[in-house]
């Protein structure tokens, strides 16, 4: 019995895991459905019975409900703290993202639980895209340490809506405070990881709608936060927090704009979770806008 009890436990940790699937892979409308412990204890009775067949496929179950997870991450910029100067005579950048090759569709997810509220079937977007125009990419310049003002506004929310987070993808500031909502009649139990950490920065359980949760230390260093929900697994959300003013993410058209920035040369960086980060070498003249269209490649 105590074996059984290890082979169910470890079944149930494979397929709660996350939806993670090998960088760069393409996926074609892959079916996930997520079952319950009680099936997963019946699953390992089966394994114990005949040789390991259902252990297996519990396997490729665990394969299909991880999907893709982050290509690589940003890291944050270094050399000191950010100072804000006056600048004489700013320039600015902008530019779209597109995406090219083949662009893999969309997971389909058939919800098990809380189906009433996420649906019997849902569409898992993990790139969002209008055409070759990409939505949801982080835009910064590297290793700014000094410029315009940091941002005023330090209030930010990650919102539980549908089993899905939203929005999938923010950038913000260091310091500041997220408020972790839910607008479903369901349990979410919303786990925010540290890329490079193990140990999550916070776990918030919310048992209704309505309810909001403020975390203030969730955003205090640089770097990326992943938002996961353990009660729904596929669940993926991304906050990028920088300690510098010069970042955005790109619209539904896959434009972005950075301005008032100081004169000289930087190094444009663009990430994607699925897509991986691409830089670019740009010059700022003073009064000036310079244009910097990146393509990001899908399939590699």
């Amino acid at each position: 019995m105590q074996r059984l009890t290890r082979i169910a436990s470890t079944a149930h940790d494979s397929l709660t895991a996350g939806n993670r699937r090998p960088a760069g892979s393409c996926e074609r409308r892959t079916l996930v459905s997520f079952v319950t412990t009680r099936r997963l204890a019946a699953c390992a009775l089966l394994a114990l019975a005949a040789t390991g067949a259902c252990g297996r496929s519990n396997g490729a179950a665990a394969d299909s409900a991880r999907g893709t997870g982050p290509r690589g991450v940003f890291a944050p910029s270094g050399g000191g703290e950010y100072t804000a100067v006056e600048i004489a005579t700013p320039g600015a950048v902008r530019g779209t993202v597109t995406i090219g090759g083949e662009i893999p569709e969309d997971s389909l997810v058939h919800p098990t639980s809380d189906v009433t509220t996420c649906g019997a079937e849902l569409v898992n977007t993990t790139i969002d895209h209008n055409g070759p125009l990409l939505a949801g990419a982080v835009v910064w310049l590297d290793g700014v340490r000094t410029g315009k003002p940091l941002p005023l506004i330090r209030r930010y929310d990650i919102i539980n809506e549908g089993c899905l987070v939203i929005p999938r993808v923010q950038a913000v500031i260091v310091g500041g405070t997220l408020n972790v909502r839910s607008r479903d009649p369901v349990t979410h139990r919303t786990r925010l990881i540290r890329a490079g950490e193990t140990k999550p920065v916070a776990l918030v359980t919310e048992t209704d709608e309505g309810q909001v949760v403020p975390l203030d230390h969730a955003l205090e260093i640089p770097g990326q936060i992943e938002i996961r929900c353990d009660q729904h697994p596929w669940t993926r959300g991304y906050v990028a927090v920088f300690d510098h003013p010069y970042f955005t993410v790109t619209t539904a058209n896959g434009d972005f704009e950075l301005d008032s920035i100081p004169p000289g040369k930087y190094t444009l960086k663009v990430w994607h979770e699925r897509l991986g980060t691409v830089s670019r070498e740009i010059t700022i003249a003073g009064g000036g806008t310079a244009t910097a269209d990146v393509e990001m490649k899908a399939g590699q």
